[in-house]
């Protein structure tokens, strides 16, 4: 019988009630009351490391229509993994390699083949 009650009350104050009460729970069993915490120290800000990203991410988006959705993420992913990450040794551009084909098979198959979405193909490979 309840839900047919919430169902039945047109009520905005009802459901913000609802919605506010374990919000209010959630939000105040981070908080520590009465303990002061002591702020972490903060990182030094490297921002040619977000110039890079910016970087290489324009230029993603700029070579989808040219080299389609398999190539450019392909590159993408291990042109990113390897700035943020710089690999060190042939193991470590194994690992840049292999993380960035199948995250890219991945994006592919869930998102050509599962939820039927358009990726784009390239003009200069049609891949």
């Amino acid at each position: 019988m309840p839900c047919s009650f919430i169902a039945s009350a047109n009520s905005p104050s009802l459901a913000a009630a609802a919605q506010a009460l374990p919000s209010v729970a959630i939000t105040s069993a981070g908080v520590p009351f009465g303990a002061r915490t002591r702020a972490a120290p903060s990182a030094r800000a490297n921002y040619g490391l977000v110039l890079a990203v910016f970087v290489i991410f324009g230029v993603y988006v700029g070579a989808l229509p040219f080299l389609g959705f398999r190539i450019s993420t392909f590159v993408f992913v291990a042109a990113l993994q390897a700035t943020l990450e710089p690999p060190r040794g042939a193991k470590g551009w194994l690992v840049v390699g292999v993380t960035a084909l199948v995250t890219t098979a991945a994006s592919y198959v869930l998102f050509e083949r599962y939820l039927q979405v358009l990726l784009p193909r390239g003009r200069w490979t049609d891949f």
